[in-house]
């Protein structure tokens, strides 16, 4: 998988959006998205995607404001 590859499949799994993506990659990811190595690119891309949401507390910003 070329670079031009991987960046085309990231475009397209962001325009998908993140639930439409889970769904497809439950059902079957080599199907819907490609061989092993796309399977990968999207294992990934959801990890960085939940990753991203645990980051950020819901609680962190009200309780940081009242500290101040």
């Amino acid at each position: 998988m070329t670079q031009d590859d991987r960046l085309r499949l990231i475009d397209y799994l962001e325009r998908l959006g993140e639930q439409k993506v889970r769904l497809y990659s439950g059902i079957d990811c080599a199907r819907f998205f490609g061989g092993w190595q796309q399977a990968e690119v999207v294992e990934d891309w959801l990890d960085g995607r939940a990753h991203g949401r645990r980051r950020r507390p819901a609680f962190g910003l009200p309780f940081g404001r009242m500290r101040a």
